[in-house]
């Protein structure tokens, strides 16, 4: 019997009123069980700041500061093989293509299906545009934004702060030849202008950006190509296997 259960993990830093805000918000709006839970906060100031916010209805445990690094934390601290939704502290909708969406019929139909197809990670769309939204499901080398993904916890581990979940997408595709990503899913957040998070401590910088996605292009050339956007500037990882 395939074994659907799961739990969420939500890292957060300096968003003690965004994540009640909004996502936890909305995971209620969608009837998901308090139980399943756990957010991951920096240190004892942050856990106390949290503690007195959420009143504590939900578990919390301390952590490490940056993204890697409680990324890999998160790893370890679950068991080998659980199922882990991992999603942002900042989500206010999830847009799907179909008029009948139940978050949690999706969560578990999607860990039903990594194992019917041998995989560890899932995503979702990472655009919230539903003009280039389609129901499909992807199972090649694409990119799994880290606002939302699950995975059967192989404790893979990422080495960059930025770009960290183009990395990851990287390392699952190379561990096991296959990813899914739904096409006809989305959320909507706002990434960069939300206060705390990473811009908080300036771990991530334009300039680190750059460097991480320099690196992911010179140590994955068969995997992956840099394309800086005319219009933002910034420098953005295409991925395509060419091996």
């Amino acid at each position: 019997m395939i074994n659907t259960d799961y739990v969420i993990a939500i890292p957060s830093y300096k968003r003690h009123l965004t994540i009640k805000k909004k996502t936890l918000t909305l995971l209620k709006k969608h009837n998901i069980d308090k139980s399943k839970i756990t957010i991951f906060v920096a240190n004892q100031e942050e856990y106390d700041l949290y503690n007195k916010e959420l009143e504590c209805q939900y578990k919390l445990v301390i952590g490490q500061l940056g993204m890697k690094n409680i990324r890999n934390f998160i790893s370890d601290y679950y068991d080998f093989g659980i199922n882990i939704l991992n999603i942002d502290d900042d989500m206010e909708q999830i847009i799907s293509l179909h008029d009948y969406f139940n978050l949690d019929e999706f969560i578990k139909n999607s860990f039903e299906l990594l194992e019917l197809h041998d995989a560890n990670l899932f995503g979702i769309y990472p655009v919230n545009n539903k003009f280039f939204m389609s129901p499909t499901l992807r199972t090649d080398l694409r990119f799994i934004m880290g606002g939302f993904w699950g995975c059967r916890n192989m404790r893979v581990k990422i080495s960059i702060d930025n770009k960290e979940d183009v990395e990851r997408s990287i390392l699952y595709y190379l561990r096991d030849g296959i990813i899914l990503r739904f096409e006809d899913i989305a959320i909507k957040n706002k990434i960069f202008s939300e206060k705390g998070g990473m811009q908080f401590d300036g771990k991530r910088t334009k300039e680190k950006i750059e460097a991480s996605a320099k690196y992911l292009v010179d140590k994955y050339p068969n995997l992956c190509s840099l394309k800086i956007s005319k219009k933002r500037g910034t420098h953005e990882i295409k991925l395509k296997d060419k091996r």
